[in-house]
């Protein structure tokens, strides 16, 4: 009983720790938060600055992108990383990244083509280890004979809509296996994180200038 009441006090003491520093980060977001605050209502409500803000998300976006896909090849046994994201108008989905500069790649493909329609399908991943001479599903580049193995990852949104894809592959069979499509998974998981998190933050810009616009409106009125 003694051991079994010093662990469970052991235990308590780490969830304790863990939740005085989640505490400290929230009153440090919060402090951060308050301080940027007038300087957002100053400039959520002018549209100029807006779209350069705007302009210079979209290439911030780029490079993370890019940084992910050199992250991913470090970190896995791919020889290239590629991301595509749907567009909304036509549906198709537009290379946004690659790890190298292969001409190789295509750089529209369809949703519901290859791999990408299986894995929308399913919205699950998909490792292929060995491709082998079936090389039918690999629409997006122009040498599937140079591809041996290969990862699919979907990035779906909140209500299961395809946000984009990222794609693994490497030259050898066997080159990729279960960890590197774990590793991609998680990476993916996360860079859907960040861009949601800008969305949701680039909106409630946008909600709060037009609140303040409707606010000094009202007050000259």
């Amino acid at each position: 009983p003694a051991m079994v009441l010093r662990r469970a006090e052991e235990r308590g003491s780490r969830a304790q720790a863990v939740l005085q520093a989640i505490e400290k980060t929230a009153r440090d977001i919060n402090q951060d938060s308050i301080d940027r605050q007038d300087q957002v209502r100053r400039a959520a409500f002018a549209p100029e600055i807006v779209e350069e803000e705007l302009q210079a998300l979209g290439l911030r976006s780029r490079d993370w992108l890019i940084h992910t896909c050199h992250t991913l090849v470090a970190g896995t046994g791919a020889d290239r990383c590629l991301v595509y994201r749907a567009a909304r108008n036509s549906g198709s989905l537009e290379l946004q990244a690659q790890s190298d500069d292969s001409d190789s790649v295509v750089a529209s493909v369809g949703p519901r083509e290859g791999v990408f329609g299986v894995v929308f399908k399913t919205g699950e991943s998909l490792l292929m280890p060995t491709i082998g001479q079936s090389q039918a599903g690999l629409s997006y580049t122009h040498s599937p004979q140079e591809v041996g193995s290969l990862v699919a990852v979907p990035i779906l949104r909140r209500d299961r809509s395809p946000w984009g894809i990222v794609i693994l592959d490497a030259r050898v069979p066997e080159g990729l296996g279960e960890r590197d499509r774990e590793v991609a998974e998680g990476v993916t998981r996360l860079l859907l994180t960040l861009f949601e998190q800008l969305t949701d933050l680039t909106a409630y810009r946008r909600g709060s200038g037009e609140d303040k616009m409707l606010h000094d409106t009202s007050q000259a009125l």
